[in-house]
């Protein structure tokens, strides 16, 4: 006796236009995972650098580098309408070269020789996850706009 049995696996994920907790669900999480890197380069490092016995001038410095890419998301958004991956969507690829990004720029920070002694380094690499936090950033408030919209 041969009983077999065929299970239909689905391979495509929800559409997050279509399944209203998948799509909050997920901006959510891309929210929170935004808020790290700027929490930890904001406030975190900050205030490493004064319990260490950094200047107030040191402190702004590093502070300023890492707002510039601030200022650089206007010029991101056009580069990000223009060129894109279809295949993986608009925006998909953008989010997921920023995450990347912000991982290797993480684990460059993290490898910064003796970082209180070596500023110059440790701002490049803050404005390094600074940049790669925006570009995400980006994206998904664009998706959060297009999608969530009441």
């Amino acid at each position: 006796m041969n009983l077999s049995i065929t299970l239909k696996k689905s391979t495509e994920w929800p559409a997050l236009s279509e399944h209203p907790f998948f799509r909050y669900f997920s901006f959510a999480i891309l929210y929170v995972a935004q808020g790290i890197p700027e929490g930890m380069t904001y406030f975190g490092i900050p205030a490493w650098m004064a319990m260490n016995g950094k200047t107030p001038g040191e402190i702004g410095a590093f502070i300023g580098v890492i707002g510039i890419p601030w200022s650089f998301k206007i010029l991101v958004a056009p580069l990000m309408d223009r060129f894109s991956f279809l295949p993986m969507g608009r925006r998909r690829p953008w989010v997921l070269f920023g995450q990347l990004g912000l991982m290797a720029s993480f684990l460059a920070m993290s490898m910064v020789p003796d970082p209180l002694n070596n500023l110059p380094i440790l701002m490049i690499a803050g404005f390094c996850v600074s940049f790669f936090w925006r570009l995400p950033g980006c994206s998904h408030r664009w998706h959060g706009h297009r999608y969530c919209a009441p």
